[in-house]
């Protein structure tokens, strides 16, 4: 059965005369932007959108930065320079990231915390948002919302236009540069971009208003008033070409690499044994990500369709993770390589009092993983993987349709549905570690989604009531990985796992003037079957030997039954004399069945922004807050990492910045900003690194 759905995903790409291939072998190129995305719309217009003015303006050019100043997320951070976001409770692998029509999240995205926000370019980016109720279209793994990162179609120049960025950052030790142009090469249009960003030793802030004096500021951690073990470098490469292929249809194919030096893992780094370091060495390898996607988007009537894009892309992955204790002679070396293949074909009809999308898609996952232990003369030896030694394939397909009615000049109603075929199989050659008493292990869902919302406009207000299911897949992860976060617990595969399911209810208005916006949003989210760990026993063990230490059993089931809710408030207003003011307020709680604490939920924020526009400069006065989080609410299996917290939990944090963004021609752009102007020392929710102090940046931009 695998064996012919792997060949299935490769049918579009073998056929020699089907449109698909044709597009391949005439070397045509891809769409960096899925025409028929189902979008998160009132009236027309998105509810909440980054767009490209937005991150010019930006004061500090950093996609976590810029998802939680605008949009409802918040961000974990275990490292310099990048994030894993949050939306609505959701984190990892509840929350699709999707770029440019391609989700980021794999067969190997984990519960806890995700960091796959890094391998986006923040100078690739025209438009981010967030969305709920498209499960319908993208699948698995859309339990409320997703993100949304888009960039821009290529801009047709007969001549070479190009760009240059320089940032430096004073609290963050970091520098960064971008280089862009866009040229033609024949009748193909180009776009060529390279940045480099090098993150230093961070400066934490002095001013302790919380009153914890000793909080995140080990002895062995800090040097001259910087952490330590927070620098990395990366570098993205970009390569994008379109083309008219005739007066209705448009090629593309887009290249993306990102590479980065290693990555320390702070929350490890902190642990302390008997009041000494634990780890004398905990890090992630060297990453290298490489995206490749083509796609042919025509835009002729045709009787099925008015428009559709047919996609095909390749992800290429490859991590590693790398612990040495004090107390070992040996280091821990373990490896995944990752293949993912996308094909997708996405149609729009429309008809005199409704639209109809639909589509189909499939993913295949191969993933090989390796490991080793070395010793200090670099010998080798056995070590047992994190996934299954005999590798791991997935299969996922999906089905989709939705139609949009309109009743009358007020009312439209939104109906949709889709079907979900899944497939794992995973081989474990080795079982000299742990004998789980099978070798291969196989999983086949069939997973039926639908939706419904009923829009309401009229003048200056909409209002919007959805009723939308979600789910997700158990992937490898989930299934197979053997690991251990603390040295006291040990997770060991299951093969006996069934999709998490999820009904939300939300209900959502927007009111809007020329000079004044309020949106509005609550929603309810109830998860059955949820994926929690629980303590179990392998061949009537409840505790085996792993990496050395004597841990306890722990399995991935389905014991959960989760409520999640909360709401959302975006306001934005013209004053007189040039005046914006922006204000958002994000709430989110849930627990268990048992009533147990829920993770990844990020206390309240509230975030203020007041712009004042002086001919083409802008001077803007930022206010974030973020509440506070007492023990008791964190969760008990260790995700939030109650142990970086304080005794109470996360104390509430004020935070004041101030930028001054000045377009001094149509080519010169410079931007100055004063970050944590009061020089607050704080962690945020769930976060290993001390977040910056008062940090200077200044940052120019010079078109030629």
């Amino acid at each position: 059965m695998g064996k012919i759905k792997l060949i299935f995903s490769f049918f579009l790409l073998a056929q020699p005369n089907s449109v698909l291939s044709q597009v391949i072998l005439n070397n045509y190129k891809l769409d960096s932007i899925t025409i028929i995305s189902p979008k998160y719309e009132f009236q027309g217009k998105e509810f909440k959108r980054i767009k490209k003015k937005e991150l010019l303006q930006a004061p500090i050019k950093n996609i976590d930065n810029i998802l939680i100043s605008k949009l409802n997320v918040s961000i974990q951070k275990s490292q310099s320079g990048s994030g894993s976001p949050n939306v609505r409770g959701m984190e990892a692998s509840r929350l699709q990231l999707i770029f440019n029509g391609i989700s980021l999240n794999n067969c190997i995205t984990r519960s806890g915390h995700s960091q796959n926000l890094k391998y986006i370019d923040y100078f690739n980016i025209n438009d981010a948002y967030t969305s709920s109720s498209n499960s319908v279209s993208f699948g698995s793994g859309i339990m409320n919302s997703a993100i949304y990162i888009n960039s821009a179609p290529i801009r047709k120049s007969d001549s070479v236009n190009s760009s240059f960025f320089q940032e430096f950052s004073s609290g963050l030790n970091s520098s960064k540069m971008n280089l862009s142009s866009v040229y033609k090469i024949g009748k193909v249009s180009a776009f060529t971009s390279i940045s480099i960003n090098d993150y230093g030793l961070v400066k934490g802030g002095k001013n302790k208003t919380h009153g914890y004096d000793d909080w995140g500021e080990l002895p062995h951690m800090f040097e001259n008033e910087r952490q330590k073990y927070t620098q990395n470098h990366s570098i993205y490469l970009t390569q994008r070409f379109s083309k008219n292929v005739s007066n209705f249809s448009i090629a593309n194919i887009d290249l993306y690499s990102s590479n980065f030096s290693k990555l320390n893992r702070i929350d490890k780094l902190n642990d302390l044994k008997d009041g000494v370091p634990k780890f004398e060495k905990w890090y992630y390898g060297p990453q290298n990500y490489f995206l490749s996607k083509i796609s042919l988007s025509n835009y002729k009537s045709y009787m099925l369709s008015d428009k559709f894009q047919i996609t095909a892309a390749y992800q290429k992955l490859n991590e590693s993770r790398h612990k040495k204790k004090y107390t070992d002679n040996f280091q821990s070396n373990r490896y995944e390589d990752l293949d993912v293949i996308d094909s997708k074909m996405d149609f729009k009809k429309k008809f005199t009092k409704s639209t109809l999308n639909y589509g189909i898609s499939n993913r295949v996952e191969i993933l090989n993983s390796k490991a080793k232990l070395t010793d200090s003369i670099c010998n080798t030896f056995y070590n047992s993987t994190r996934y299954p030694d005999g590798g791991s394939y997935v299969v996922d397909n999906n089905i989709y349709a939705q139609i949009q009615f309109k009743i009358n000049n007020l009312f439209y109603l939104n109906l949709g549905g889709g079907l979900n075929d899944y497939f794992i199989r995973s081989k474990f050659n080795d079982t000299s570690i742990i004998n789980l008493g099978y070798k291969k292990l196989e999983l086949n869902n069939l997973s039926i989604i639908k939706n419904f919302s009923l829009n309401y406009a009229k003048s200056n207000l909409a209002i919007n009531f959805k009723l939308f299911d979600g789910f997700r897949n158990p992937n490898v992860d989930d299934m197979t990985k053997i690991f251990s976060k603390d040295d006291k617990n040990v997770l060991v595969p299951n093969n006996n796992l069934s999709p998490e399911k999820v009904r939300n209810y939300e209900i959502a208005a927007t009111y809007m003037t020329n000079k004044f916006e309020l949106s509005f949003s609550c929603y309810l989210s109830l998860i059955n079957n949820a994926i929690s760990r629980e303590f179990s026993q392998i061949n009537d063990q409840d505790s085996i030997l792993y990496d050395g230490e004597i841990m306890r059993v722990q399995m991935n089931k389905n014991i959960d039954n989760i409520t999640i809710y909360g709401f959302e408030i975006f306001m934005k207003s013209l004053f007189i004399n040039n005046y914006t003011m922006d204000n958002k307020i994000i709430y989110t709680t849930g627990k268990k069945s048992n009533n147990e604490p829920l993770a990844h939920i990020a206390p309240i924020q509230i975030k203020n922004n007041f712009k004042k526009k002086i001919g083409n400069s802008y001077i803007v006065l930022s206010h974030s807050y973020n509440g506070k989080k007492d023990s008791e609410d964190f969760d008990l299996s260790g995700i939030d990492n109650l142990d970086e917290a304080t005794i109470d939990g996360i104390p509430f944090v004020n935070f004041f910045d101030i930028s001054y963004f000045n377009q001094l021609n149509k080519n010169i752009t410079i931007n100055f900003s004063i970050e944590n102007i009061f020089d607050i020392h704080h962690k945020f929710f769930s976060s290993a690194i001390v977040s910056n102090g008062r940090n200077y940046v200044i940052s120019l931009q010079k078109k030629f």
